[in-house]
């Protein structure tokens, strides 16, 4: 997600992401608990780190869209994800105004 030094590709990452957690989509259910551990600490790395706005603007539609898959009281793939509010509260009192962006496109 972070690696290429393109922003299209990190951006379209984020695209692809987002549809994958779409929370339409069931293929979340299916993913073993260890990987979806890996995947939201990784997102929220994204969303602190990303500094080009097309690609933090993706991760961060992609970051609501597991939010609501995860955390939604109707959700079928019920969890928790504690490092997401202490995180989105960080960003929006950060100095940084991409950050702060990133934390309320969430």
């Amino acid at each position: 997600m972070t690696r290429s030094k393109e922003v299209r590709v990190r951006t379209f990452c984020g695209v692809m992401m987002r549809q994958y957690l779409d929370p339409s989509n069931p293929s979340w259910s299916k993913v073993n608990p260890q990987n979806r551990e890996r995947v939201k600490i990784a997102l929220l790395a994204v969303l602190k780190s990303e500094t080009e706005r097309p690609a933090r603007l993706s991760f961060s539609a992609c970051v609501g869209s597991l939010a609501v898959k995860i955390l939604a009281p109707d959700s079928k793939t019920k969890g928790t994800w504690p490092q997401l509010l202490p995180l989105l509260l960080e960003l929006s009192k950060s100095d940084s105004g991409p950050q702060r962006e990133s934390s309320l496109q969430v």
